[in-house]
């Protein structure tokens, strides 16, 4: 606002922060994998996002990529961590042209059950170059164990990133650790860290008339029981419930088409589903 242009200053330390940033994950990454609280920092292979094209015409299309974390990721971190890392992305415009991407709904699923992934820090990179300004996923700290998706930043605005970009832009995520657990080996009396301000959230509990965690029976299966499911959307139903438990949360954050229609419910009751889905949507 004080009229001061930064720009060529910004311009000149770029490649030196850009540099010191890549040197930084190349280094995280030679650390050796631990179940211990320890881990790797990976780097997923670079994507072009499927149809980005299509967010031009239609601002409110978002588009999906995925990767497997087994397979598209650098040979040194190949078959580590059977998983699937999705998001969602769109172009971001500014009259009408594409001055950047914006991402949304980082998610992640394990492709089999008996293990989990331990994760920290995730971050953007386009067209092989960091976007170190982009920090809205960087504290991003949990543990995911299901085949089910599982929202990382359930809470968190859209992440932005303002640079050039087309059609073929490669887009790529990186994890600060990564570390996989094998839960057959981990005795009856261990149990699960959960993040910190994370309660323990059953999907019992959400259908139940507990008045603090009942979220669901007081605001939701009016419309969405086996008497009356609509959108085909069944919350009694416990397999279908946490098969869709992130795109329940997505509908009931979403102020542009809240779920229940009369509006959002207060942060209280929401950070309550969001603590069921980082715990691992159980049952």
């Amino acid at each position: 606002g004080n009229n001061i242009n930064l720009q060529n200053q910004i311009s000149s330390i770029t490649p030196a922060w850009n540099k010191a940033q890549d040197d930084y994950t190349a280094c995280l990454s030679r650390q050796p994998t631990s179940n211990n609280g320890g881990g790797m920092a990976v780097l997923l292979n670079g994507k072009i996002i499927p149809m980005i094209n299509t967010t031009l015409t239609n601002q409110n299309t978002w588009r999906p990529v995925s990767w497997d974390l087994e397979t598209e990721v650098p040979a040194a971190h190949a078959g580590k961590f059977p998983a699937i890392f999705t998001i969602e992305a769109r172009y971001y415009l500014y009259t009408g042209i594409a001055q950047g991407l914006e991402f949304r709904n980082p998610r992640l699923r394990m492709k089999r059950t008996g293990l989990e992934i331990q994760l920290s820090g995730l971050a953007l990179s386009i067209n092989n170059t960091s976007m170190p300004q982009v920090t809205t996923y960087s504290n991003v700290s949990m543990a995911v164990s299901g085949t089910t998706d599982i929202m990382l930043a359930p809470s968190f605005s859209t992440a932005l990133a303002i640079t050039p970009v087309n059609d073929n832009s490669l887009v790529a995520f990186s994890f600060s650790q990564l570390s996989i657990v094998d839960l057959t080996t981990v005795t009856s009396t261990t149990t699960t860290t959960m993040p910190a301000g994370v309660a323990m959230v059953t999907l019992a509990q959400l259908l139940s008339t507990d008045p603090t965690l009942g979220v669901f029976s007081q605001s939701c299966t009016g419309c969405h029981s086996a008497a009356s499911a609509a959108g085909g959307l069944n919350l009694t139903n416990s397999t279908q419930t946490i098969s869709k438990a992130s795109q329940i949360l997505a509908r009931m954050t979403n102020s542009g088409s809240p779920m229940p229609p009369s509006g959002l419910l207060n942060a209280t009751k929401i950070k309550v589903v969001e603590d069921w889905i980082a715990g691992g949507a159980k049952p």
